[in-house]
């Protein structure tokens, strides 16, 4: 009986340090994920295009600046 429990007891340990260290990955993950930023190709008012850095920042109502394709 006593070597039962212990293999009860052994299952449960095992059971629930896989259930810690998954919510561990699944918290991890979450909180250090990074959106996916892509480059935009981008109509210039001469008729050329091109490709911005996805880290470029375009204003919607700047006359001056490019358009971005969508």
């Amino acid at each position: 009986m006593l070597g039962f429990l212990i293999g009860l007891e052994e299952r449960y340990i095992t059971w629930k340090t896989k259930l810690t260290v998954d919510e561990a990955i699944k918290n991890y993950k979450e909180a250090t994920e990074e959106e996916e930023v892509k480059p935009k190709v981008v109509e210039h008012e001469d008729g050329s295009i091109s490709i911005t850095s996805p880290w470029a920042s375009f204003k919607d109502d700047d006359k001056d600046g490019p358009t971005f394709l969508t």
